[in-house]
């Protein structure tokens, strides 16, 4: 079970990728709605990490595609 969750859930990108996202949207969203007045929702912030860290693992496949393998023997 951990070398899954190692593969998956717990990859430099996903957590580098949720961390940017949830930072630089979380920032925005705050800072727009205090503005505006609206309340914020936990959930929301959540969310932003979640999909940070699909993004960052779908950047990290994409540039992977794209990257020459290196000859090993």
């Amino acid at each position: 079970m951990s070398d899954a969750t190692a593969k998956t859930i717990f990859r430099p990108s996903a957590l580098i990728g949720g961390s940017i996202t949830g930072l630089v949207f979380g920032l925005v969203i705050y800072i727009v709605a205090r503005y505006y007045g609206y309340p914020i929702s936990t959930l929301t912030l959540v969310l932003l990490l979640v999909v940070g860290a699909v993004l960052g693992v779908i950047v990290e496949l994409v540039i992977g595609m794209f990257k020459k393998p290196s000859n090993q023997e």
